[in-house]
């Protein structure tokens, strides 16, 4: 069976049997506090189920496995691994064995990640299930017993975590060996075509998003900005795109002929014109003529 979305019927029977999933997109509601969303959609036969109740409930489960959670804080004023950590406390709390967590570290620091991890030993140490799909092999063998490879929709295999290396984790991924130690020539003939100076932005609320940005992409070289949710990546490609509004700074597009335009002043479809473009997608950063896509 082949399905876009979960299927309502499926899910339910799966949360009956404690199977639960969390995806990279949180599912929380912004608006809530914690209780109030976890009695979203959860019911305990015909008993009611009191928030008072839900508190004492959410403080065991969090006592139990080492999380770091306040019962009664706003969604909204959540970091993004705090809520996270609502969407896995959330399973526990609803009678989950089997935890199937799909990229749970996508959004979260190295120092996150590692909270995270202990909290994920200590269930597991409890006799919690617990199914991580990643794509970061570092985190595999940091953190799983065991693994098990896909590729191209086929099952290639499952080996011991403790006798695999990310050599023959990659091997078994593309199935080849692959040389993980890249060598990067440097760009042939680069020309300048973007230079961004001191860019700065503030979203609605006065608080600023970006401040002092400078960089400078060239035609013939891909330029990689690094940085979790939330560090001002989006605020910076829009502003670039002509669809953020901007504090302070210049962001100047150099033509073949060499004449340099200020994009701050112009409209979008004017900057599109210039064909700079900025896909509205989570996963894609840009995608100009002169640059190839990249994640």
């Amino acid at each position: 069976m082949i399905a876009t979305a979960p299927d309502q019927a499926l899910t339910s029977a799966s949360n009956n049997w404690g199977i639960y999933m969390t995806y990279a997109v949180q599912s929380v509601l912004d608006g809530t506090e914690i209780p109030a969303d976890w009695c979203k959609g959860f019911s305990d036969g015909a008993v009611l189920i009191t928030y008072e109740k839900v508190v004492q409930d959410i403080q065991e489960v969090t006592e139990r496995y080492g999380f770091e959670l306040d019962p009664n804080q706003k969604i909204y004023d959540m970091s993004v691994s705090q809520k996270q950590t609502v969407e896995i406390v959330k399973m526990l709390y609803r009678g989950a064995n089997i935890l199937i967590l799909d990229e749970p570290t996508a959004v979260l620091t190295p120092q996150e990640t590692e909270k995270l991890f202990t909290v994920l030993r200590n269930m597991r140490d409890q006799g919690k299930s617990i199914i991580i799909i990643t794509h970061k092999l570092n985190e595999v063998l940091a953190l799983s017993d065991r693994v098990s490879v896909l590729r191209k929709g086929k099952y290639i295999g499952t080996v011991e975590t403790k006798n695999a290396t990310a050599e023959s984790l990659t091997e078994m991924m593309v199935g080849e060996k692959i040389d993980l130690n890249i060598e990067r020539p440097d760009p042939v003939n680069p020309v300048k075509r973007l230079v961004i100076e001191n860019l700065s932005c503030v979203n609605k609320e006065g608080v600023k998003t970006l401040k002092n940005a400078s960089m400078e992409a060239y035609g013939g070289e891909i330029l990689g900005i690094a940085g979790l949710a939330g560090s001002g990546q989006k605020e910076l490609l829009e502003a670039v795109a002509g669809l953020q509004m901007t504090e302070s700074g210049s962001v100047r597009y150099i033509t073949e002929d060499g004449e340099e335009k200020e994009l701050l002043s112009m409209k979008p479809a004017d900057i599109k014109n210039w064909e700079l473009h900025y896909p509205s997608c989570r996963r894609t950063v840009w995608e100009w003529d002169w640059l190839v896509p990249w994640e």
